[in-house]
């Protein structure tokens, strides 16, 4: 909103660039609007949005674009997130490419959006008082019968998790365990507890 991102028309205005034209498709003065709307990775990015989840980005001025969509008037309010977590994943994949990452891929860059959404509505429903767990004390199995107990965890952020497992005979006596770690998990293992 302020102007503070590098894009390279900031930068050429500064003076710190000498020209300012977008790298991706080679159109003069790029600025945030443009690395977010008008760009072809941009474009890509927003037609697969709006066949995946059904998000249409609203017509917006490219120079009262963010106070816009802040107002909350143009859109509903899970497009609107969906629009500016989507502004700052095409900004950050444009960095990305910028120092040397080639590859970009719409359906990828959707993903990491949708967990983004998700997260900031999990975060808006925080101050929702869970009710308080049951304290539960690990029971033996019956004579002859073995118990494996499970648990697992997952951290969008860094889309990791962990997972693990004890065996137990009917005295409690530990038979077996394992752990594992496991990176770059699909955002799919969370929703769905599969891991």
């Amino acid at each position: 909103m302020n102007d503070f991102l590098p894009v390279k028309g900031e930068l050429k205005r500064r003076p710190v660039a000498r020209e300012d034209h977008c790298e991706a498709c080679g159109e003069p003065g790029e600025n945030l609007y443009h690395v977010a709307f008008k760009c072809s990775f941009a474009i890509r990015f927003w037609e697969a949005a709006k066949k995946a989840i059904g998000c249409q980005v609203p017509e917006l001025h490219p120079a009262t674009w963010t106070r816009d969509l802040l107002a909350g008037d143009r859109c509903s309010e899970k497009d609107m997130a969906i629009i500016i977590c989507g502004a700052w994943s095409l900004w950050s994949g444009r960095n990305a490419r910028r120092h040397g990452k080639e590859v970009w891929n719409p359906r990828v860059a959707l993903k990491h959006v949708a967990t983004m959404v998700e997260e900031l509505m999990c975060l808006n429903m925080g101050g929702l008082k869970q009710p308080p767990r049951e304290k539960q004390k690990w029971q033996k199995p019956v004579f002859g019968w073995r118990k494996v107990n499970t648990d697992a965890s997952f951290q969008a952020s860094s889309a990791s998790g962990a997972g693990g497992a004890v065996v137990r005979d009917e005295e409690g006596r530990l038979l077996a365990a394992a752990a594992k770690r496991y990176a770059h998990l699909d955002d799919h293992y969370k929703k769905c507890g599969d891991l």
